[in-house]
């Protein structure tokens, strides 16, 4: 996917499309919505998440499943703090074949275009269910607990159990509400000729409401030396507020063996101390380059989707990283370790 050009346009109502890669052997085609665990009740992007491929409009989970499978179909829905993203891949002879336009259909259903409410009793059975532990556990991660650290009470977790079993499905009918009448809203298409991804977006998007084609993602502000004890042998975490641009910020934490994570790079390890040699001990900058680039190839389609459905073009960062000066990259490290102290998680 990364050697193709990304090429967007916008419909009249604002949604945006956006393809690359046409030909290629798998498409990956859905919607990105501008609406994540930073907004409404919490936990209610993770409701909706595990709810997107549920019963909607007469048709049961199973049947809208079965479907999607019998197309050849695989459905994926994601979300991170400002980003809910839901999408279908399938292997295709045609970019014009009935089975992705249907594709494209259950993916924008899926993420609240035109669905009716969610069914109560599978919203609660699901809530219990073993993907949401699933979820609740890959939320519960030392990266998530960083960010708690790092900016306080402001921060709206992705996902915890108390807030989840506190959820009615009301209150996600209504977050899903709001979101599909105002939200930014991306409609996807990797490996989709550009002309009929618009036409394939107009039949299911064009009638929305008019909505910005994008918004601003802010994280709260960081809260310099803050500290979560957790208990037990999770280990320890440090984070500090990773470089605006997001080429230098994936490289950076490359650099000190970390993750981009929240709006931080954060390091892990045994002990604060631990954390806090790998943080500053800044590695091959040349290397670095090297293996975050090369990471973006690794991507699966639908993490290619949610990047794209933040604005981001998967080629262009690509170079971008590449393109990245080393003295402006020790710098950017310097920058991040020094002028601000860490939020850390001690074990």
């Amino acid at each position: 996917y990364l050697g193709g050009d990304l090429e967007t346009s916008t419909l009249p109502n604002g949604v945006v499309v956006a393809t690359t890669a046409p030909g290629a052997p798998l498409t990956c085609v859905g919607v990105g919505v501008g609406r994540g665990a930073s907004h409404g009740p919490r936990s209610a992007a993770l409701a909706a998440s595990l709810n997107s491929f549920k019963t909607a409009n007469g048709r049961t989970d199973l049947r809208i499943q079965r479907d999607l499978e019998v197309a050849g179909s695989m459905p994926y829905s994601s979300f991170d703090a400002h980003q809910t993203t839901t999408v279908c891949t399938q292997h295709v002879v045609t970019r014009e074949a009935p089975c992705v336009a249907e594709a494209f259909q259950a993916a924008a259903l899926a993420a609240g275009v035109g669905r009716d409410s969610l069914t109560a009793w599978e919203f609660e059975e699901t809530k219990a269910s073993p993907f949401a532990l699933n979820a609740l556990a890959s939320h519960a991660s030392l990266e998530e607990q960083v960010a708690s650290a790092a900016y306080g009470k402001a921060y709206s977790p992705l996902g915890s159990a108390e807030d989840l079993a506190a959820l009615s499905s009301a209150e996600v009918d209504a977050w899903l509400q709001e979101a599909m009448s105002s939200a930014p809203i991306t409609a996807i298409g990797l490996g989709m000729e550009h002309a009929v991804m618009v036409s394939l977006a107009q039949t299911v998007l064009g009638e929305l409401a008019e909505r910005p084609s994008a918004s601003a993602e802010k994280f709260p502000s960081f809260q310099a030396g803050g500290v979560v004890a957790i208990s037990g042998d999770a280990g320890c975490a440090i984070g500090v507020p990773a470089p605006a641009d997001e080429a230098m910020a994936l490289t950076v934490a490359s650099a000190v063996g970390g993750s981009l994570s929240q709006g931080l790079v954060v390091v892990t390890g045994e002990d604060k101390e631990a954390c806090t040699a790998q943080l500053n001990a800044i590695g091959d900058v040349a290397l670095a380059k090297v293996a975050a680039a090369s990471d973006l190839l690794d991507l699966a389609p639908e993490a290619l989707a949610a990047l794209i459905a933040r604005g981001q073009d998967p080629a262009a960062l690509y170079d971008a990283i590449l393109a990245l000066d080393d003295a402006a990259i020790s710098a950017a490290h310097a920058s991040a370790t020094s002028s601000a102290p860490a939020a850390v998680i001690a074990a």
